[in-house]
This record gives structure tokens, C-alpha cells and sequence, in this order.
């Protein structure tokens, strides 16, 4: 019983680690499309221009790398889980090659508002996405506090 538990409470350990790295990749993606969110609020109601539009895809091309690593490191968590009986789904989109293309060939009102739009989209499916991981870490900490107890009773 001992051996099982021990063997269980690192499989918890390994996922809440798995955790933490999603969710630092999703915090560090939530930032950068904070600040790209920012500078499309420049673009879209101040004209920003060319400079506004560099500031604001480099902040989107700093988020969709940390999107891409945190979509691998949600399917690292996925196994992670499967080894506790536990599922988490989910992977967030990245805004692809050719709304920046639209945006800034055509740099208009309804091009920035676009833009602008799928930045908000991203920060709130991160936003509800970082929820889950929380409420995630929450469960897993619950089922360590119960193996440890458990483990304290048998010694």
C-alpha cells in the first residue's frame, strides 16, 4: 500500500510540475497579447501607422511562440495526467499570416478592428484557459494532501 502511494504522490508531483510550465507559457502569452492588444488600440482609434503596427506584431509574434510552446507543453500535461486518472483538453489559437497580411496591406479602420478583435478573443480564451489550469493545481494539491495523510497514518 505504502509502495502505491509513494508511486501515485510522484505521479501528482510530475503533474502539478506539468501544470506550472502551462501555465507560465499561457501567463507569458497573456502579456505579450496584452501589450499587442495596446498597441491596436493605438493603431485602430489614433492612426498609429507603420511603427504601431511593427510594435503591436511583435508583441503577437512574441505571444504565438509562447502559444505554440505552451500547446506542447499542454500535450506533456495531458500524459502527465493520464498517469492520476485525470483529463485537461484545450489548446489556443495563434493569429495566423493572413489577418497581418489584411491588416497591413489594406491598414484601415475595419482592418485594426479586426486585429484588434482576435487579440481580445485570444486574452480571454487565456484568461479562462489560466482558470482551468488554477482550479487544475487546486485538485491536485487536494489528492497530495490526501496521500500524505494517508502516508502519515501507515508510518
Amino acid at each position: 500500500e505504502k509502495q502505491r502511494l509513494y508511486r501515485q504522490r510522484k505521479e501528482l508531483l510530475e503533474a502539478k510540475e506539468a501544470v506550472g510550465s502551462v501555465y507560465s507559457l499561457a501567463d507569458e502569452a497573456y502579456r505579450a497579447y496584452d501589450k499587442a492588444e495596446g498597441w491596436s488600440t493605438v493603431d485602430t482609434f489614433f492612426g498609429g501607422g507603420l511603427l504601431s503596427d511593427m510594435a503591436k506584431y511583435s508583441n503577437i509574434d512574441d505571444a504565438d511562440e509562447a502559444v505554440r510552446r505552451m500547446n506542447g507543453a499542454a500535450h506533456r500535461l495531458e500524459k502527465e495526467l493520464k498517469d492520476v486518472n485525470l483529463a485537461f483538453d484545450g489548446y489556443i489559437d495563434t493569429i495566423d499570416s493572413s489577418s497581418r497580411f489584411f491588416d497591413i496591406a489594406f491598414d484601415n479602420i475595419f482592418s485594426d478592428w479586426s486585429i484588434r478583435d482576435r487579440i481580445g478573443g485570444n486574452l480571454e480564451q487565456l484568461e479562462g484557459y489560466m482558470n482551468r489550469l488554477a482550479s487544475l493545481e487546486d485538485r491536485l494539491n487536494a489528492e497530495l494532501k490526501s496521500i500524505d495523510s494517508k502516508l502519515k497514518k501507515l508510518t
